[in-house]
């Protein structure tokens, strides 16, 4: 069986998938499993639209950190609407999510990929 959960880095936009294939396994009562070290630069989510929101909550209160750090945030300002372009006018406006939401409601195997623009790569 597979599950899975959502991953959140603190003020990144980013939602990451992360599958765990889990199968029985026998073990001591009471022994406490951990998947991934703890790490408060993340957060989890068990949903996509949780994760979803929450990446989106965070990255408005960080892109708000920048703007009232004044004049010298300015440039980690613009670099991160750059680096952030597609997840912050695409992939976490509310109506996206809310598209999402109806999608995973009526499909619960919806796998989904984020948009990305894809720049060709002349040599």
């Amino acid at each position: 069986m597979i599950y899975h959960y959502y991953r959140v880095k603190a003020g990144d936009t980013l939602v990451h998938p992360v599958y765990l294939l889990c199968w029985p396994v026998l073990h001591p009562a009471g022994t406490n499993y951990r998947l991934l070290p703890e790490d408060e630069r993340f957060a989890v989510y068990p949903d996509l639209v949780t994760a979803l929101e929450k990446a989106k909550a965070g990255a408005l209160a960080y892109i708000g950190r920048l703007i009232s750090s004044g004049k010298a945030g300015l440039p980690e300002l613009l670099q991160y609407r750059i680096d952030h372009y597609e997840d912050l006018n695409v992939n976490l406006t509310e109506a996206n999510i809310r598209r999402i939401e109806q999608r995973v409601s009526a499909d619960p195997q919806f796998h989904w990929q984020p948009y990305r623009i894809h720049i060709p790569y002349d040599h």
